[in-house]
Parts: C-alpha cells; structure tokens; sequence
C-alpha cells in the first residue's frame, strides 16, 4: 500500500511544530537580550543627549501609529496565509495523487485547508499574539475552513446538475448501482432474477439490495461481528468465551464494540503481540525501525 501521502503529512506537521517552538525559544531570547542590552551593563547608566526642540508642521497623532500598527499586522498575516496556502496547495495534490483519490475541486480545498491551519502557530508566533488570543483564533479558523469546505462542496454538487446516485453510475455501472436500489436491479436484471437471488429477503419483509448479508443474518436473529481487529492469532483455532460490549444505542441495528476473548492464559498461542501503525503511516512505535504493513491481516 503506497504511504507516501501520509508519510508527507506526518513529516509537515512535524516541522510546523518544531518551527513554533524554534520561534518561540527565538523570541523569547530576543526579548531577554533587548531588556538586558537597555538596563546597560554594570551600574552605569544610559543617557541620551535629548535632541533640541524644533517646530513640526504637524505632530504624528499616536492613533495614527496604532492605526498604521494594526494595519501592518494583518498585512503580515495575510501574507502568512498566502505563502502556506500556496504551499498547501501543492502539498494537497501531491498527497491526494500519490495516494489514489479522485481530485475534484471541493476536495482538494478540503485538504488544502486542512494543511493550511498549520499557519496558526506561524502567526500567532511571528505576531507574538497572547496564547487565549492565538488559541480563539485557531478556533475562528478551523470553522472558517469548515464552513467554506461546506460551501465549496456545496457548490460543486450544484454545478454538476446530477444527484449523486447518477455520478455513481457513470463512474461504475448501472450494474453495480443495481445492487443498491430494488427497482434498478429489477429494471436491469428482471424480476425473476431478483426473486431468486432475493427471494428469501423478501419472505422476510426485507428488500433484497442494500448489504443483503446484514438483512440475511440481523433477519434470522443472527449478530454479526465485521472488522474485527486485535491479537486474533493469539486465539486462533482455540475455543473461547466471546463478549461483545457495543454503544448503548437506543433501536440500533449496528455500533462500534468492544470485543473480549475469555481464555486460560496458558492456552494462547505462542504468537507474537501484533503492533499498530501510528496515523496510517506504516510505521509502529517510535522506538521501532521496522516498517510494518496497515492492514497486515489482508
């Protein structure tokens, strides 16, 4: 399975990181220095000569100053914004193509958003923004992002003219398509090839399209259990006690769970303890250099 893309984020945001608090230290010590360079050193004491009074033709106003100071900051952030969207942007195609998505434009500003609140810290630190300030204004941003990655999407889906369903079918097939909707699958296929593939569904007040093995089993009073993960090869071939612990979730017919495999310790197979990825990125805890496979029970 190719890595790259998430491997290429990892890193990113690794970097974001550590340059926060690069700039931090940085500042910090700058500050230090400009306190120290104006108490001066020892006990003498500096003091500039005071220059001669002259006649201006108007006195610079301090809201001006503040005025002019505001207006320099939000410069600075909006070229913040700018170099990292930039930077984002290529960083989002890159990701998106050498991982396999299909790119369409409300998706790559989905991820190109995402890579781009990154500038956050950037800004809060070159701006020496006060942290409850800094904080609040990462929040304004994540929903910002949010709400116009609703609006793209939004938009998109508006200007293609077609649901969903019909951008389904040209990409796979009315045939595929055929296994999600009744009518479709009786219209390409025929009813008898519906009533016999379907036939017991049916007799049980279930249509038969639509993850019909969940309709097969969960009719019949049977629990499935799907995507099972943990230490299974500890457990394989032997006979257990299995507990399944899902959501209290009021007339639901599906969660996530909590499985449990009651077992003598002595009888579990001498296997080693399998290891989980960090992030998607292929690789196990920092300590290890093995690359280990995502998914390494398919």
């Amino acid at each position: 399975m190719n890595t790259f893309g998430a491997e290429l984020t990892f890193h990113f945001y690794n970097t974001v990181v550590l340059t926060a608090l690069v700039a931090a230290f940085a500042l910090w010590r700058y500050r230090v220095a400009v306190l120290d360079g104006m108490r001066g050193s020892g006990e003498a004491t500096l003091a500039p000569p005071l220059p001669a009074p002259r006649a201006t033709a108007a006195p610079f106003a301090a809201a001006e100053v503040l005025t002019w100071e505001r207006g320099a900051r939000w410069r600075l952030a909006r070229a913040w914004l700018l170099g990292v969207g930039a930077c984002s942007l290529l960083l989002a195609a890159s990701y998106m193509h050498r991982s396999g998505w299909e790119i369409s434009p409300a998706h790559l500003l989905m991820v190109t958003l995402v890579f781009a609140t990154a500038v956050a810290p950037m800004i809060a630190v070159a701006l020496a923004v006060p942290f409850w300030r800094g904080l609040a204004g990462t929040a304004l941003l994540l929903v910002a992002c949010a709400l116009l990655t609703l609006v793209a999407g939004l938009i998109q889906r508006a200007a293609s003219g077609r649901p969903i369903t019909e951008e389904y079918i040209e990409k796979y097939g009315i045939e595929a398509y055929a296994e999600f909707e009744k009518a479709v699958y009786i219209e390409v296929h025929g009813q008898d090839a519906y009533d016999a593939k379907f036939g017991d569904l049916e007799a049980i007040g279930c249509e038969g399209t639509w993850e019909p093995c969940h309709k097969q089993m969960l009719g019949h009073g049977i629990v499935g259990v799907e995507n099972l993960g943990g230490d299974l090869d500890k457990v394989k071939g032997k006979r257990f006690r299995f507990y399944c612990f899902p959501i209290r979730w009021y007339m639901g017919d599906g969660s996530m769970v909590r499985c449990v495999a009651e077992i003598d310790e002595d009888d579990l197979n001498d296997v080693p303890e399998r290891t989980y990825t960090y992030c998607g990125t292929g690789y196990g805890p920092a300590s290890e250099k093995e690359r280990y496979d995502i998914y390494p029970l398919k």
